[in-house]
């Protein structure tokens, strides 16, 4: 199985339609799906529901539309290498036709789940505060989730990427970091957004989860970068990909 890392928006109950909760106890096995091949979640259409500050709150996973939109993501990554070869043009036309009748017979649908394999992207940090950090330990393995109010993440990935502009960081990094600001724009302000490790923690010996601060790490580098301070920004940059070094290798290897 791909251990892979989550950020999903919830909207409060009163605010959507009823929706059937997801099944955690589900085996995790993976599923052929045709003509996609494997995929190693169900296709029900069921959301993560929770409750937060006193308020219930509801996250669809919408596994058919983010199948289809991580094909075709898949799809044109690979394009730079010329020749389709995990991803056949068939398919991914395939792929790409149901997408626009799914979108056809539903305008408002949308993702509000984003899956990263084998590690959490640094970008995906930066909607948090250190203070957000949620551990937990279940007697098997560590986890790791963040959680906060969706206008104030907002706020906080629209000042990193005012930061990173005004310090001349390369224009790819600012557009990761704006492009994760479009996605959570498309969400009502009271929105909660979380962060939830999930199998990644799994690749790291809960001892080093215990002193994870890749959360602080960002927003210490975020800072020093809008005081100036290069060297010090660096410094924190290089500790927080020490600590995703092993996880990124993984990412990059497959």
């Amino acid at each position: 199985m791909i251990k892979s890392s989550f950020l999903r928006v919830y909207l409060p109950e009163d605010q959507i339609r009823a929706w059937e909760p997801h099944s955690v106890t589900s085996p995790r096995r993976p599923r052929r799906w045709e003509p996609y091949g494997f995929i190693g979640e169900s296709m029900i259409e069921d959301a993560w529901i929770t409750d937060w500050k006193g308020r219930r709150y509801v996250c669809p996973r919408r596994p058919h539309l983010r199948m289809l939109e991580g094909v075709l993501a898949l799809s044109h990554h690979l394009e730079v290498f010329g020749k389709a070869v995990i991803i056949p043009e068939d398919v991914a036309r395939q792929a790409e036709r149901e997408l626009r009748r799914l979108r056809a017979s539903e305008p408002d649908i949308r993702s509000h789940i984003l899956t990263s394999a084998w590690h959490v992207p640094i970008r995906w940090l930066v909607p948090f505060a250190p203070n957000e950090r949620i551990y937990t330990d279940n007697g098997r393995f560590a986890l790791i989730q963040y959680r906060t109010n969706l206008a104030k993440g907002l706020e906080r990935v629209n000042r990193a990427a005012e930061v990173m502009i005004a310090a001349g960081l390369p224009e790819n990094l600012v557009a990761e970091v704006n492009n994760l600001g479009l996605w959570l724009a498309e969400f009502p302000a009271e929105a909660m957004l979380e962060l939830d490790y999930a199998g990644v923690a799994e690749m790291f010996d809960p001892s080093v989860l215990v002193i994870d601060e890749s959360v602080a790490d960002v927003w210490a580098s975020i800072n020093a970068l809008s005081e100036g301070n290069l060297d010090e920004a660096g410094r924190y940059y290089g500790e927080l990909m020490n600590r995703w070094a092993s996880a990124f290798a993984v990412s990059f290897s497959n």
